[in-house]
């Protein structure tokens, strides 16, 4: 898995994130937070998180491009599905009669879109500075015919599994703020398959904190020079 996770950004969004699974490739940019407009729905004293994950009009192979409906669907349950992953990490109660919007966007579709989108958007909104719980990454795990194991499955095993799980874990509580199953499996190999899928998640977890320290560290050394060229010019004046 390759990474890289980005501030305030030239785009305007607050935060965000690039991330490659495979072939897969998933970007994040993270708005706001911004203020809830009046009628559109219901007052809340916590803030309220949207997302909206969409696909390049290149991101799927000539051969594997999808109908239009079927594209919708997709597009509104995966949206649905990071939203339901990435809610639980965030501290909501933080941006009262705020709204947060994290946008997706995949760039090429080779499978395991949705926790690609996970991983990333939970780094968006880490390098945006929006207060967390926890910082969620996403794994999927696929059983192939045979019984064999393998995580991050690309298109062609998707297409094969006998079953497919997507997991969201949040590593600090060891919470699941996420999981579905599609397909069938019996208890045991559903257990195997789960624990690889968990322990994806952990070791992408680690790899989204080195990236979001060492992007801090960055930040930090650009403040100081920053900072000492100030000083200088200040010292000349």
């Amino acid at each position: 898995m390759r990474l890289r996770c980005h501030g305030a950004a030239a785009s305007a969004a607050s935060g965000s994130a690039w991330i490659q699974v495979g072939r897969t490739q998933v970007v994040c940019g993270v708005y706001g937070p911004r203020e809830q407009q009046t009628g559109r729905a219901a007052f809340s004293a916590d803030g309220t998180l949207t997302c909206e994950l969409s696909f390049a009009p290149f991101a799927a192979a000539p051969g594997a491009r999808k109908e239009r409906d079927a594209l919708r669907a997709e597009r509104q349950d995966l949206s649905a599905a990071v939203r339901r992953a990435l809610e639980p990490s965030v501290q909501l109660h933080r941006f009262p009669k705020s709204v947060l919007d994290v946008f997706v966007l995949v760039l090429q579709d080779d499978g395991s879109v949705l926790p690609a989108a996970v991983t990333c958007a939970a780094a968006a909104l880490a390098a945006a500075g929006v207060e967390l719980y926890d910082v969620a990454a996403g794994c999927a795990s696929a059983q192939l015919p045979g019984g064999a194991v393998v995580l991050d499955p690309d298109a062609a095993q998707e297409a094969e599994a006998e079953a497919l799980w997507n997991v969201a874990l949040l590593p600090a509580s060891g919470n699941l703020s996420d999981v579905a199953l599609c397909g069938r499996t019996g208890f045991d190999a559903g257990g195997v398959a789960v624990a690889a899928a968990l322990r994806g998640c952990l070791q992408r977890h680690q790899l989204v904190r080195e990236r979001l320290l060492a992007e801090h560290r960055a930040q930090q050394r650009e403040l100081e020079r920053c900072g000492a060229v100030a000083a200088v010019h200040l010292y000349k004046f």
